[in-house]
């Protein structure tokens, strides 16, 4: 074994608990046609797969299971052997085998976009690769990475640091034509300067086999000038040459927290959350972000947004993002619009939903979708829509299992179905005192069939997948 060790290392070898047992990294491994080639003795037997560390009957956790199960979800972390810490990831899935993930990477000490790519359905990864910054940035991050059959695009944040304060936010993009093995860029989205910091850039890309604009890649980000944040909105046919910016927020109000999905046939909806007025805002395109016609501007909600400050009982900071996500299947729920938030309301994050079945014109009244203990904390949701049947994924944050801990759970609403039903993601709890932020964000990938969170199961975050929610489905 001692031979392979550098080898092994490239699979992350940690331990992790199932059902009250403990398993070594190999045993998750075994799936992974390159990783029998190489350790053999590991995975020659399937009944013996498992090693178990306890003295209890064997239980293998190789058993295939229902991909829509999640009796026993599979967690791997990805960033276990990178130093330093990692947050804030977002996840696409190219196809059954190949998976990309982007997040905030502090290996070096200061903030660079890593980009780590599985070629093996999640278990084994490549961590080597840290995305460049434009000339005259030291800095970036704030990643988002979405595929469409083999060209995938990052968008992300360059910025410098002046007096301890983010300065010249730049959005930027790099594009892969080859399944995410190797990006060009960056290519500047939209430069900032001394004056103005673009911030918290959202990426999306139209998949639909119906729309006119299939290919278009979509930013939203928030643009901080002086007292104003407001939020604008760029589109590009390629992810590298892209048009210039449309206000799309009211000017002189606070306005953070954007996002962008891409109905079936190529309409365009970008939602952010208006601090100002407390409310959730979309604005609408139905020429595949051409124009934004001030008579398709909608108001999901009125809300009770949390600021940027504390959650109890944690340390680190939450603020309410706006969150969309449509229905591009074929089945009964196709043009659905779905909108998600964490909500302060009943004076604890309670993660709420709203959709329109109107192109986004109208919208239902909200509700909650966790299903946590009253005084719980339930934050960071990301959502997806199954482009193959409508089901509705949402994964976010809680600390229902333990009140100091933090967990992963999914809410999953099947097409017919009346309530959405709660799950647990993550296999195991992690504590986040220690830690002043664990990002902003956590993502699932579009077709809902796998998800990314920072966990922190020693004295660093890690960035974790969790995968067997859906079948994955094709990314075009």
């Amino acid at each position: 074994m001692s031979s392979n060790k550098k080898y092994r290392q490239k699979y992350m070898p940690y331990t992790t608990k199932k059902n009250g047992y403990t398993y070594e990294s190999d045993d998750i491994h075994c799936s992974s046609q390159e990783f029998k080639k190489h350790f053999p003795e590991l995975c020659g037997n399937q009944d013996n797969n498992a090693k178990l560390q306890n003295s209890n009957s064997l239980q293998n956790m190789n058993t295939a299971k229902p991909l829509n199960s999640l009796s026993d979800p599979v967690n791997v972390d990805i960033t276990g052997f990178v130093p330093n810490s990692q947050n804030e990831p977002s996840v696409a899935q190219v196809n059954a085998n190949t998976i990309l993930v982007a997040a905030n990477d502090f290996r070096s000490g200061s903030a660079q976009i890593g980009l780590y790519r599985s070629t093996d359905g999640g278990f084994s990864w490549d961590t080597s690769t840290t995305l460049p910054n434009p000339e005259g940035f030291q800095f970036n991050g704030d990643p988002y990475v979405r595929v469409i059959d083999n060209t995938a695009i990052v968008s992300g944040g360059a910025f410098n640091v002046s007096n301890g304060v983010n300065t010249q936010g730049t959005i930027v993009s790099y594009v892969s034509s080859d399944s995410g093995s190797s990006f060009s860029g960056p290519f500047v989205v939209t430069f900032g300067s001394s004056e103005i910091h673009n911030d918290k850039p959202y990426l999306a890309i139209d998949k639909s086999d119906f729309s006119s604009f299939r290919g278009m890649a979509y930013i939203s980000y928030t643009q901080i000038t002086g007292g104003s944040n407001t939020i604008l909105f760029q589109r590009s046919f390629d992810g590298k040459f892209w048009d210039p910016p449309k206000l799309l927020s009211i000017p002189g109000h606070i306005a953070t927290g954007s996002s962008v999905a891409v109905g079936p046939r190529g309409q365009v909806y970008v939602g952010w959350i208006d601090f100002t007025s407390n409310t959730f805002e979309v604005a609408i395109s139905f020429d595949g972000g051409a124009t934004f016609p001030s008579d398709f501007r909608t108001r999901v909600s009125s809300i009770t947004p949390l600021t940027g400050g504390p959650l109890p009982p944690f340390k680190f900071n939450a603020k309410t993002f706006a969150f969309l996500a449509t229905d591009i299947s074929t089945g009964p729920n196709s043009g659905t619009v779905y909108a998600v938030w964490m909500d302060n309301g009943s004076g604890s994050a309670q993660i709420m939903l709203s959709s329109s079945t109107t192109s986004g014109l109208i919208w239902s009244l909200p509700g909650p979708i966790n299903d946590s203990p009253f005084g719980t904390q339930n934050f960071f949701p990301a959502i997806a829509v199954s482009p193959s049947d409508g089901t509705v994924s949402v994964v976010y944050y809680t600390n229902r299992v333990t009140s100091t801990l933090i967990d992963v759970f999914i809410a999953t609403l099947t097409p017919g179905g009346a309530s959405f039903t709660n799950s647990r993601l993550s296999n195991d709890s992690f504590d986040p005192q220690a830690f002043n932020t664990i990002g902003d964000y956590i993502d699932i990938d579009t077709g809902g069939s796998v998800a990314v969170w920072t966990g922190i199961p020693t004295n660093k975050e890690d960035i974790f997948i969790g995968f067997g929610l859906i079948p994955p489905s094709s990314n075009g």
